[in-house]
């Protein structure tokens, strides 16, 4: 269990007796926990400084903002970024101009466009680990990308509700080292049942199987719960895709547009949907793997009106969402069945099946967790080893050291120091009240920052301060491409 005892409140005497009068028999009324449980996230020894690496241009003349949610590498050493708005740009490690190398809008797949604040469009891209390898081998020329397409009716999982659905594309081209994509696609999977905006996030294969290997090859997929509150408990619901992470091989055999990797954890459970690799999740918009070490898989959990959460990825896991949120129980555990109730509760003392996160943080830290990464880099040699995480809302970067956790308790999250010029920046200033921050990982593992709307992508390390002007055109792109708006309002976590 935890380290530490949750401080809790309980809202009013008489909604406690009411609990524990009318509530579903069997379940033990717990206190509502109202204010920040953990200990605070201080500034930690480490700093990094901003360095400007490239710009992504805005989405056309009359909507000045670009919406730049990730970045991957193809093995020949180029960098791809793409935009939710169904561009993918191509630059590389020295930071050349961006320049498009697919925009899937002019491809004919029926590409949704993405709205400002909802997590919709083109989210990710994944090259096949042998994309750029042999020529006779499975995988050379072909990319996946996950993005929303127009729903008929014909997904290839869930229940084929909402006007939309995320689609797994796979792209093939003859020509790797090709400036700009030429080549054929297919759609290898589809997925309905999302709802408000809980859909698609990373997809990612294990940079550390190699070939021969048992998960050389798989495609990891982040779907997320589908609907606020997860008002229909999709989560828990084995036959259903969302609020999991899913596990396939996306190359075509025979009939099949993909496999199942036979060690799936439910690849041989009947009811249960054999892409599962893991379930209890409400949005895993963001994943990783750590390059070095152990290889482990890391998951953001995105929560929802309290707290923030990490996993350790296994197979067969169930992290406890929609009955917990990160350690604590949540309405529909105290028999609150209303989709409505956004409250948590003290964590049950008895045992159950759900496997805790290693870290999380309360929303007086930060609002909405993205992306992180385990820092492999050479760059920062203070924070090598540790996994750097970043809140999409606030712009604040924290990090822990993996290899200092101790069972049944959470890791202690510092919070990294950031300069821009030499001198200490804020991302969430009283200029541009939404930062809009991403992580990404290069090919010799030192890290990116992304700011989704402005369309600035920064390099983290102990380099050189850049020229003065950089600090000013952050602070000018941020300000121009976010809406004010109110501390603490929901509509600031759209991302």
């Amino acid at each position: 269990m935890l380290g530490f005892q949750p401080r809790v409140t309980i809202e009013s005497p008489m909604r406690f007796i009411l609990g524990l009068l009318l509530a579903t028999p069997g379940v033990a009324w717990a206190q509502v926990v109202s204010s920040n449980p953990f200990p605070a996230i201080l500034p930690g020894p480490i700093s990094a400084n901003l360095t400007p690496f490239v710009t992504i241009p805005a989405d056309s003349a009359d909507r000045p903002i670009a919406r730049i949610t990730g970045a991957v590498t193809d093995g020949l050493g180029r960098v791809f970024i793409n935009d939710l708005t169904g561009t993918i740009y191509r630059t590389d490690l020295a930071g050349s101009t961006p320049a498009p190398y697919l925009d899937i809008k002019k491809q004919n797949v029926g590409a949704v466009p993405t709205s400002d604040f909802y997590q919709v469009g083109l989210t990710s891209i994944a090259f096949h680990p042998n994309f750029s390898g042999d020529p006779i081998q499975p995988g050379y020329g072909k990319f996946y990308t996950s993005s929303s397409v127009a729903n008929t009716g014909t997904a290839t999982l869930g229940n084929q509700t909402g006007p939309s659905v995320v689609q797994i594309r796979e792209w093939t081209t003859a020509t790797p080292a090709a400036p700009v994509f030429a080549g054929t696609s297919r759609p290898v999977l589809s997925i309905s049942g999302y709802a408000d905006g809980h859909s698609n996030g990373t997809i990612a294969f294990n940079p550390n199987a190699r070939p021969g290997g048992t998960d050389y090859g798989n495609l990891y997929i982040g779907s997320g719960d589908g609907l606020y509150n997860d008002g229909n408990q999709t989560a828990q619901n084995l036959a259903s895709p969302q609020g999991k992470m899913l596990r396939i091989n996306p190359l075509a055999a025979g009939i099949a547009a993909y496999t199942v990797p036979a060690d799936n954890p439910y690849a041989a459970t009947t009811g249960a949907l054999p892409e599962i690799y893991a379930s209890g999740l409400r949005f895993p918009q963001s994943f990783s793997f750590d390059a070095g070490g152990t290889g482990q898989l890391f998951i953001n959990d995105l929560g929802q009106a309290a707290l923030e959460e990490v996993d350790l990825g296994q197979a067969g896991a169930n992290y406890g969402w929609s009955q917990r949120a990160g350690t604590l129980a949540t309405g529909y555990a105290q028999g609150v069945n209303n989709p409505g109730d956004e409250q948590v509760y003290a964590t049950p003392t008895a045992p159950e099946n759900f496997t805790d996160p290693i870290a999380e943080y309360w929303h007086d830290e930060g609002a909405a967790l993205g992306s992180g990464f385990v820092y492999r880099g050479t760059a920062i040699p203070a924070l090598f080893g540790k996994y750097v995480l970043a809140d999409i809302v606030v712009g604040r970067l924290f990090y822990f050291d993996p290899a200092a956790l101790t069972p049944g308790s959470l890791a202690t999250l510092q919070e990294l120091q950031l300069t821009l010029d030499g001198s200490p920046v804020n991302l969430y200033g009283k200029y541009y009240p939404r930062a809009d921050a991403r992580l990404a990982e290069l090919p010799n593992h030192e890290l990116l920052l992304l700011t989704k709307a402005a369309g600035q992508v920064y390099e983290l390390g102990a380099v050189a301060v850049p020229e003065p002007a950089s600090a000013a055109v952050l602070l000018s792109a941020i300000a121009m491409a976010c809406a004010v708006r109110r501390p603490g309002s929901r509509a600031k976590r759209r991302c």
